[in-house]
């Protein structure tokens, strides 16, 4: 908890109807924020995630991603190098960007 966060945020319109998910999600978008962490029980922290955007009269998806930095030896996936965090735009449907 004490890494920082990196939050991506994408949004995608489309008049009418709900457009696909957005393709990519870009670093520091749409005024993301994340409140301090809070102890909830002796091995369990919460945290709250916010995004506020504009939408207009348009059909809307959206979709985020957060990571933070690994630590090699404690990760336990076994995937040393860089795999997008930090990068200014990574892909939605990335499913790990230590």
């Amino acid at each position: 908890m004490s890494k920082p966060l990196y939050l991506y945020f994408g949004l995608s319109f489309l008049p009418g109807k709900a457009p696909p998910a957005p393709k990519w999600v870009l670093l520091g978008t749409s005024n993301g924020h994340v409140t301090a962490p809070r102890r909830i029980s002796a091995d369990k922290y919460s945290q709250t995630v916010n995004f506020s955007f504009q939408i207009g009269n348009d059909a809307y998806t959206w979709n985020w991603a957060s990571c933070t930095k690994d630590t090699e030896a404690e990760d336990g996936i076994g995937l040393p190098g860089h795999h997008g965090r930090g990068d200014e735009r990574v892909l939605g449907s990335a499913s790990y960007l230590g």
